[in-house]
């Protein structure tokens, strides 16, 4: 089996995509892609250097050439096909803090929640302009990460320090669970 190095890349966070060929790899170099079936060197979708350790990723399970990555407050999305460029950047908000967490709805191609500060964002990729819904979890820690339901596609979860709670985007006032 052949393997690739990767000591010169700072690796932080790693995504596989659904049909197992394209790991998409986030650190402090920026982002990169390897085609797992041709292991020659990553290219390099995003260049930048930082102290940060963790940028998010994560495919989109209904549209498998579709990556969702961040730098600070932008969500960057990709087309690993036509991937010179992001397609689609926008700002997660202004005044929050870094973009911490993103997640793809595994019902709804379009739909992406993203998690900074205390809040779960979501998004209709349609239109980026405006947040779909906003969670809002008072009185915990950051968002450290959101992952949707794969069986019902109202229900989100959120890690906030040493808690996780269950969300109801129909009831979006309070989590349904703590």
């Amino acid at each position: 089996m052949d393997a690739l190095s990767l000591a010169n890349y700072s690796v932080h966070s790693l995504a596989l995509d659904a049909t197992g060929r394209y790991v998409s790899l986030s650190g402090k170099k920026g982002l990169f892609l390897v085609d797992l079936h041709n292991l020659s060197a990553p290219k390099q979708l995003y260049s930048h250097l930082t102290n940060t350790t963790s940028y998010p990723l994560d495919w989109n399970p209904s549209k498998n050439s579709l990556l969702a990555s961040s730098f600070g407050n932008d969500v960057l999305l990709w087309d690993i096909h036509n991937a010179t460029d992001p397609f689609l950047k926008f700002e997660v908000s202004q005044g929050e803090k870094k973009c911490i967490g993103l997640t793809w709805s595994g019902f709804e191609e379009n739909t992406l929640a993203t998690g900074s500060d205390s809040c779960i964002n979501i998004w209709d990729l349609r239109d980026p302009r405006k947040k779909k819904i906003t969670l809002r979890a008072w009185g915990v820690s950051e968002v450290a990460q959101v992952l949707w339901n794969r069986k019902n596609s109202y229900l989100i979860a959120s890690t906030h320090e040493n808690e996780v709670r269950i969300w109801d985007t129909r009831r979006p006032a309070a989590p349904t669970a703590f």
